[in-house]
């Protein structure tokens, strides 16, 4: 297999670890669902951004990495879960307010309080930066593919960056505008909080699962 057709099967095998239920998934869930589409393509941008960082430093520094990958292994699953739990905890809040303020003026609320392009891409690049899985996914897919080629140019290094990144942005723009067309939006109306509350749920529970998973790591 020569490197162009390793770069087609490392993309297609990368798109569909994309499309797989994960924090990165249900993040653009919640948000597309109940922001604007300039907010969704914004956590988008820094979820790619985060992917840029990440085989950067797999394909460019990868033995130092290897080096550090114990020390991130046991912090990472904290900070992690942490910021989880955080944006599960203010995403409550959030819907909490709005039904209080609903209340108070005797309006329906469908949306939460809206979040800036901003704060979203940082959401996103958050969120993908300390996933402790991310680390471990492309250190054993892209060393694998460059050890596998001996000398490897400095084209294909570039390709493979180029390439995951843009396929994160395409899919979770892709995503994006899915959840926002109108008749998806039509059937979603009246359960646009329940969804929310559901994403909320579930990257809360990641949290949890992230964290007690390096407690008991800790303890052995």
């Amino acid at each position: 297999m020569n490197l162009t057709q390793q770069l087609i099967a490392l993309g297609i095998f990368h798109w569909l670890i994309l499309m797989s239920p994960g924090p990165d998934f249900l993040m653009m869930l919640r948000i597309a669902l109940a922001h604007r589409l300039k907010v969704a393509f914004a956590l988008a941008g820094g979820i790619a951004s985060a992917i840029v960082f990440h085989t950067s430093l797999v394909v460019y520094a990868g033995q130092p990495l290897l080096e550090v990958l114990p020390f991130l292994q046991s912090w990472l699953p904290w900070l992690c879960g942490g910021y989880l739990l955080w944006i599960a905890a203010s995403g409550w809040i959030g819907l909490n307010k709005t039904r209080q303020l609903a209340t108070q003026t005797n309006l329906k609320a469908e949306k939460p309080i809206d979040i800036s392009p901003r704060q979203a891409f940082n959401q996103g690049l958050l969120c993908n930066l300390l996933n402790p899985k991310a680390y471990l996914y492309f250190i054993s897919l892209l060393t694998g593919a460059l050890a596998g080629n001996g000398t490897t140019p400095d084209w294909f290094k570039a390709a493979l960056v180029a390439e995951f990144s843009l396929l994160a942005l395409i899919w979770f723009c892709l995503l994006a505008a899915m959840l926002r067309l109108p008749w998806l939006q039509t059937k979603l109306k009246n359960s646009t909080q329940a969804l929310e509350r559901i994403t909320l749920a579930l990257l809360g529970g990641f949290g949890v699962f992230l964290i007690t998973g390096a407690a008991q790591a800790l303890v052995q």
